[in-house]
């Protein structure tokens, strides 16, 4: 675990540890905690915009995806979500996030939340999981199981 919980992976983390509280808790108190883990696999994608870096940008999504959809400075005005601009030419906005028993699943749900989030110029690059998961499954036949 990164202790600065940087993005990636910390938007995981948030869903596929139930005691991340605890876990960064006793790490300041030089205790370790073990883990309590919400699923086998899990899965980020991230949300680009570039249009956002300069500007703001609402969004608009399922409201039970919530807990999936790990937006970077959002606030919320009047019940609209935005992402503040941040002028740092980054493109990255947020992730979306799934953790599941199968792998199968997961990919299935990050491509479901991905497909339902609306926004300027929102693009979250989805096509890219099964070129992972291709060079993945490649890599059994050198006897490396990763799937």
């Amino acid at each position: 675990m990164c202790s600065r919980l940087g993005s990636p992976p910390n938007e995981v983390y948030q869903e596929i540890y139930s005691n991340l509280g605890e876990i960064v808790w006793g790490l300041g108190q030089g205790e370790v905690i073990d883990p309590i883990t919400t699923g086998k696999y899990a899965l980020e994608v991230l949300i680009h915009s570039s249009w956002a870096d300069k500007n703001w940008q609402p969004v608009y999504f399922p409201k039970e995806y919530r807990d999936n959809i790990k937006f970077r400075n959002l606030t919320i005005i009047e019940g609209k979500y935005y992402v503040v601009p941040q002028s740092l030419g980054l493109p990255e906005i947020g992730a979306v996030v799934a953790v599941g028993e199968s792998i199968d699943e997961v990919i299935e749900k990050v491509k479901e939340i991905a497909d339902s989030i609306e926004g300027h110029y929102i693009d979250v690059p989805t096509q890219a999981i099964d070129k992972a998961v291709a060079e993945c499954r490649q890599s059994e036949e050198y006897g490396v199981k990763i799937l």
